[in-house]
């Protein structure tokens, strides 16, 4: 009788632990580039993808993410796929005309600012977060098509 109750409650507790790994999975450690982008973007992102730079800066007051991937052209046409409807194509001066400021000052962020000059042949998808504190908190996702490359970029 002592066993079952035992094995009872043991079970009753690994379930418990289960259910709520399972619910809050996305706010767990670790905070690796996959995970934010998946977090920031909604997208499924693909299985062979690598890492060309990842930048985070935190604070209370807001923060921002950064993460560079490398893709193949069957990754870049699936990210495609999944937001078709939502992308505009990239033209010499789209980020001011989304009225976007990236004033940082780390200087590792501004790399991507230099990248994102160099993407002649893609596409981009602005999310401004209104509903949000900071009025000036946005998620970009620019695809660069010539080079089979993704870059997240997240403002909070």
């Amino acid at each position: 009788m002592k066993n079952k109750i035992i094995i009872i409650l043991l079970s009753i507790f690994i379930s418990a632990f289960l259910y709520c790994y399972y619910i809050y999975f996305d706010h767990l450690p670790p905070r690796t580039p996959f995970k934010l982008a998946r977090l920031a973007t909604g997208l499924t992102l693909p299985s062979k993808i690598d890492v060309i730079d990842f930048n985070s800066i935190y604070s209370p007051s807001g923060g921002m993410n950064s993460e560079y991937f490398q893709l193949n052209s069957a990754g870049i046409e699936d990210i495609i796929k999944q937001i078709k409807e939502e992308i505009e194509p990239i033209n010499a001066n789209f980020l001011k005309s989304e009225g976007i400021n990236f004033i940082t000052t780390r200087d590792s962020m501004q790399i991507e600012f230099q990248i994102i000059e160099y993407i002649n042949k893609g596409f981009y998808k602005l999310t401004k977060h209104k509903n949000r504190k900071n009025k000036n908190e946005f998620t970009l996702i620019l695809i660069d098509c010539e080079r089979n490359r993704l870059l997240v970029f997240e403002k909070y």
